[in-house]
């Protein structure tokens, strides 16, 4: 069966529908008893996989991963109508993915989306305005932010957001004493 459209809007929902399935799938998973195995296994050995190497694959090859792969790149064959593997996985577009994690939270859910909604505009706008020019611009800037950032904020850009986040519903949730307003 093919779902073919002859405009683009559709694929804009489709694949909205796909990110809210796949950012509920992973938050399911992160609150499980793998997901805290999978989120340590970059950090310290005693607090790694207990089910060591083998269990870290057999997690990453546990449904989830390979779901969320195998549906995007569906949905990328059926929106370009082919794929060339090397053209796919070149990289600009490794490189751009691991900016885009690394700047907006690595190990958070937000995170690649407030890394994703800054650098994709960012790199559309290098590509169309300075692309004839200086070609590759983009992986520059990349770079010299994510410098920026791992100097300034190394967990990325989602944790002050978070904490300005909390403050405002802090402050917005707490109500004056009525003592405090009759003093004002």
């Amino acid at each position: 069966m093919k779902y073919q459209f002859l405009k683009k809007e559709p694929y804009y929902y489709i694949i909205l529908i796909m990110l809210l399935l796949v950012l509920a799938l992973t938050y399911v998973v992160s609150r499980r008893k793998m997901g805290y195995y999978l989120a340590a296994g970059g950090r310290s050995p005693r607090r790694r996989n207990p089910w060591g190497e083998r269990g870290q694959v057999q997690a990453h090859g546990d449904g989830h991963e390979l779901f969320s792969h195998g549906l995007g790149g569906t949905f990328y064959a059926q929106l370009m109508l082919y794929f060339y593997p090397k053209g796919i996985l070149g990289l600009d577009l490794s490189f751009e993915l691991a900016f885009i994690a690394l700047i907006g939270g690595r190990g958070t859910i937000a995170g690649p989306i407030l890394g994703a909604f800054l650098l994709r505009p960012l790199n559309e706008f290098t590509r169309i305005y300075l692309s004839g020019y200086l070609p590759g611009l983009h992986l520059v800037i990349f770079g010299l932010i994510l410098i920026l950032v791992m100097i300034y904020q190394p967990r990325g850009l989602q944790e002050p957001l978070s904490r300005l986040y909390a403050r405002l519903v802090h402050k917005m949730t707490t109500r004056p004493h009525p003592m405090d307003l009759e003093k004002a």
